[in-house]
């Protein structure tokens, strides 16, 4: 627990989140077993932006396809800045719909796959729900099946992360 307090303060004062260091990770990995310069991932967000929203009861939620440049041979500092910058981006615009995005780049459609990305990273804040919490309660490290509901990834993979109070788990899921 000190260590991820200790992590998340230093980020703060960086001006990046947790959230943005898991995503570079993942995209600097995908970028390593694909081989491909340019990476998409699909992330996505409450929808709920605006605060009239707020009480409103439905689903608003949206999918980012946040793409990132791995194509210049970057300092892990700058690259990062760089996913700082896409990500804020990103989130300022992620009131515009997916379909409408997909319908503009018209991009052909396959319905084996996603029109934009293989990928996603789903962040969960601290709702971590207790049968998780409990699965890993004494466990610093934990390699194994660990959430039943997401048996499978319909996706090539999914990046699931639940940052918690005291914990980050981070579980990978696969096609």
């Amino acid at each position: 627990k000190d260590q991820v307090d200790a992590a998340k303060a230093k980020l703060a004062d960086e001006g990046v989140t947790l959230f943005m260091i898991i995503f570079s990770i993942y995209s600097i990995l995908l970028n390593k077993l694909s081989g491909t310069k340019e990476v998409v991932v699909g992330v996505p967000v409450k929808g709920r932006s605006r605060k009239e929203f707020d009480d409103i009861i439905g689903m608003f939620v949206n999918t980012l396809a946040i793409k990132t440049d791995l194509s210049q041979k970057l300092h892990y500092n700058d690259y990062l800045k760089q996913v700082k910058e896409v990500m804020l981006l990103a989130f300022d615009n992620q009131d515009y719909p997916f379909a409408d995005l997909v319908n503009e780049l018209q991009v052909e459609r396959d319905i084996t796959r996603n029109p934009l990305f293989d990928h996603m990273i789903v962040w969960q804040g601290n709702d971590i729900e207790e049968n998780i919490k409990d699965d890993f309660a004494d466990q610093d490290l934990y390699i194994g099946n660990s959430i039943e509901s997401y048996q499978q990834s319909e996706l090539d993979t999914t990046l699931l992360c639940y940052d918690g109070p005291d914990k980050l788990i981070i579980d990978w899921v696969y096609d």
